[in-house]
């Protein structure tokens, strides 16, 4: 990380934080082989599901996109996972004051959990009458 800090010293010219600049090419550069390795396994189990073809088999143009369409969403929903519990992990370490203070509760909070709780009684009493 400090390798990574002193190189990026010189974006403070530029009011960049070298720090969050650092962290965030480190995190990219541990994202790499974990997608590799996440792509691997959900290629396996679609091989598996028998989604995706077997290697050598020829197959149309159009079921090659399909299956690439089937291989990247998952790798995204996993991606975005792995990101969320980095930053978690990140700003706990930091202790960021930002991250942990709570907020008073304003008046259009109270508005939208009375509607809320009156929706959900409106729905269970709906389910019931129905």
């Amino acid at each position: 990380v400090r390798l990574f800090y002193y190189f990026f010293q010189p974006l403070r010219l530029f009011r960049i934080s070298p720090a969050d600049t650092a962290m965030s090419m480190l995190i990219a550069l541990r994202f790499i082989p974990l997608l590799f390795t996440e792509g691997e396994k959900i290629v396996d189990s679609q091989r598996l599901k028998g989604i995706l073809p077997e290697k050598g088999v020829k197959v149309p143009f159009w079921t090659k996109v399909k299956s690439s369409i089937s291989l990247v969403v998952p790798l995204f929903v996993r991606t975005f996972h792995y990101a969320d519990q980095i930053s978690i992990t990140l700003a706990y370490r930091r202790n960021d004051a930002r991250f942990f203070r709570l907020q008073r509760p304003a008046g259009l909070d109270f508005i939208c959990a009375l509607l809320f709780i009156g929706l959900a009684a409106g729905v269970i009493v709906a389910s019931k009458v129905l």
